[in-house]
């Protein structure tokens, strides 16, 4: 059964066979990729399933067969998605070939009963500068995936470091059903390989805020506008972003440049751009042929059906309608929005009037102002009395606007919901200038998401009515009524949402009471701070003041000492210039010689004629620093007091001795 082009393909799982023996040996928890005894019908299962899937890696057709219980038919439906026309291509060219009789079937090629059902995961692996898309049925386990992976990348195993991952799986041991069906991973090599393999370029997909640079050039108006977007945005995001520079609606952009597989979803990070920017070309679609653009155009038999245009309280009757194969201009009534307007609060005041005036006074108790202004007025207000926003977008080119208008929009149940609830804001799309105007004020007011919902709805679902309400202080959309709901679904829709916002203002009016009386005791706190501080000033202020006032003082008595010294010194100098000289040790004259013993101990003396005055004997006291205001000036005996005496008196008149000591006394 097997030619000698399989020999080589019988040598390699052989040895195979033998490699994953040993290596089950270390793993316990993994799949088991080969049975210990392989059946010789297992191997032309082998065979066929990759001579089917063209799969030239042994492993990795093992591992589908493993997944598919040796399921031939399974396991080529679920490993490629082209497998049916494959294996019809190759089994015919087997029975033409002559090498399988046309009446029997491969082995394993019939469908078992009970098999099962496999969901299969794209999992694309950014490695360096290459994305690499790995299917993988959803019940292997993260080791078995890794494998797969190392036949595309010839990173081994033990040394991949995948991240990205929506859950992290917590061993290799875990299955991959934790997986969406579309996963975007990033691979890194560990130790030596990583050093080799892996461009430093490899953090910025790690970052979704690394910002990417697109150079979008608008062919149709031969200009070029550089746009900086984060590797958060998808590429839906992005064509949104260029309508917003190029007035092109993402519904009729065409675009080249774009990497081969991309998608709206996708993430900018993960797509194969040039660096350090990428150029991207857009134009605008060829508008479609009149026959088919206006698939929902009233056909009417002239002949046999008289249409008063007079009447137009119940049809409308959009422009360049096709009757009967022509197109004839229809008088309709004017848009609720003209395509001059100038701005949107002029937007508004038209098309509230507009309104009233087609619909009547039964309508809706609409805002007039921009959307931010009906934004601030629902939701930036105490929680208790927030509202919702109910957003309606209206299309004169549906024809699902008049009942619309009239019977949902019209029913008293639905004006009370509506007032006790909601502020309602509404605008008309029909034109391009009024509807590129509620784009631009939808992305600056809830954002991109909210943008390309409106942009998103065909002409024939119009109108829609978004209930918006505000959840954690965040911008919910709650639902979306559009035109072809019935006044049951309408009302439903708005009831569910009001349980939905009312439950939620409860939590948010609890929380803002603990919120409030938390506020409340820090003020309080802070007051009493407040307080506690300004007594604490006051009282350094008072310390400041008097330290201040002391040093004052002290450098007035400074001031004072410093010129009672000047004074001083000047008057010693001047007595000390005035005072008689000491006599000479050789001169006998009546001569006395004193003494002084100061208060400190200290003795100092002189000698002074008996001619002298008591007023020598002050003065010379005197510079040496002792005036007789502030001392005694005490003889030994008889014990007196010089200082009582009269100061002209002769020293040889005072009755004393020749050698006298005379002490200092501090007065």
């Amino acid at each position: 059964m097997w030619n000698s082009g399989n020999y080589s393909l019988k040598v390699e799982l052989s040895i195979h066979n033998v490699v994953l023996r040993e290596e089950l040996k270390f793993m316990p928890d993994s799949l088991h990729l080969i049975d210990r005894s392989m059946s010789a019908n297992r191997e032309e299962i082998l065979e066929n399933f990759m001579v089917v899937t063209r799969i030239k890696n042994v492993e990795e057709a093992i591992i589908w067969l493993e997944c598919c219980n040796w399921d031939l038919t399974s396991a080529i439906k679920t490993s490629s998605p082209e497998e049916v026309q494959l294996q019809n291509d190759a089994y015919s060219r087997k029975v033409r070939n002559g090498s399988i009789p046309e009446a029997v079937n491969p082995p394993g090629l019939e469908e078992q009963e009970g098999a099962p059902s496999l969901r299969v995961i794209e999992v694309y692996v950014v490695h360096g500068a290459s994305i690499h898309l790995v299917r993988a049925p959803d019940n292997i386990s993260f080791h078995c995936f890794k494998r797969l992976v190392s036949f595309v990348t010839d990173i081994p195993p033990c040394q991949q470091v995948i991240t990205g991952w929506p859950q992290q799986p917590s061993s290799d041991a875990d299955v991959l059903s934790f997986l969406p069906k579309l996963s975007y991973v990033v691979l890194r090599g560990s130790a030596s390989f990583m050093e080799t393999e892996v461009p430093t370029e490899m953090e910025e997909f790690d970052e979704p805020d690394s910002l990417y640079h697109f150079k979008v050039f608008d062919e149709a108006h031969d200009r070029c506008y550089n746009l900086k977007v984060p590797g958060s945005h998808t590429v839906g995001q992005v064509k949104l972003d260029a309508y917003l520079l190029t007035d092109i609606p993402v519904t009729c952009q065409a675009w080249s440049g774009w990497p081969e597989g991309t998608s709206d979803d996708t993430q900018v990070r993960f797509l194969l751009l040039d660096q350090p920017e990428h150029s991207l070309g857009i134009r605008a679609n060829q508008p479609p042929h009149p026959e088919t653009a206006l698939p929902s155009s009233v056909l009417v038999d002239l002949s046999e059906e008289v249409i008063d245009l007079d009447d137009t309280s119940d049809i409308f009757i959009a422009e360049n309608d096709v009757v009967g194969g022509n197109t004839f201009d229809r008088p309709g009534p004017p848009h609720l929005i003209p395509s001059n307007v100038e701005d949107e609060m002029a937007g508004s005041v038209h098309f509230i009037d507009e309104y009233m005036r087609r619909y009547g006074q039964a309508t809706p108790s609409f805002l007039t102002g921009t959307l931010e202004d009906a934004l601030r007025e629902a939701f930036h207000r105490p929680v208790r009395e927030k509202r919702m926003l109910a957003l309606y977008v209206h299309h004169d080119g549906s024809i699902l606007s008049n009942v619309f208008c009239t019977e949902l929009l019209g029913s008293e149940a639905t004006h009370q919901i509506l007032a006790n609830y909601f502020v309602v804001w509404g605008w008309d799309v029909t034109n391009e200038t009024s509807r590129g105007m509620l784009t631009s004020s939808v992305i600056r007011v809830l954002g991109s998401s909210f943008a390309r919902t409106v942009d998103m709805i065909p002409t024939d679902s119009f109108p829609a009515l978004f209930v918006i309400a505000p959840i954690r202080s965040q911008y919910e959309l709650l639902n979306v009524i559009y035109g072809n709901n019935g006044i049951t679904e309408m009302l439903s829709s708005l009831v569910a949402a009001v349980e939905i916002f009312t439950k939620n203002m409860e939590v948010e009016a609890i929380e803002e009471d603990e919120r409030n009386a938390r506020q409340k005791i820090k003020n309080e706190q802070d007051s009493a701070y407040e307080e506690s501080l300004v007594m604490d000033r006051a009282k350094d202020e008072a310390k400041r003041q008097k330290i201040l006032e002391k040093t004052k003082e002290e450098e007035r008595v400074k001031r004072e000492l410093e010129l009672e010294d000047k004074r001083r010194l000047a008057e010693v100098a001047v007595v000390r210039s005035n005072m008689p000289p000491e006599p000479p040790q050789e001169d006998n004259r009546s001569v006395y010689t004193f003494k002084f013993r100061a208060p400190s101990g200290d003795t100092f003396g002189r000698r002074f004629y008996s001619t002298d005055t008591l007023v020598v004997v002050f003065n010379f006291l005197f510079v040496n620093g002792y005036d007789v205001q502030t001392f005694k000036f005490i003889t030994g005996w008889p014990r007196k007091d010089l200082t009582l005496m009269n100061p002209q008196t002769v020293l040889g008149d005072l009755g004393i001795f020749h050698q006298e000591t005379i002490i200092l006394e501090a007065r």
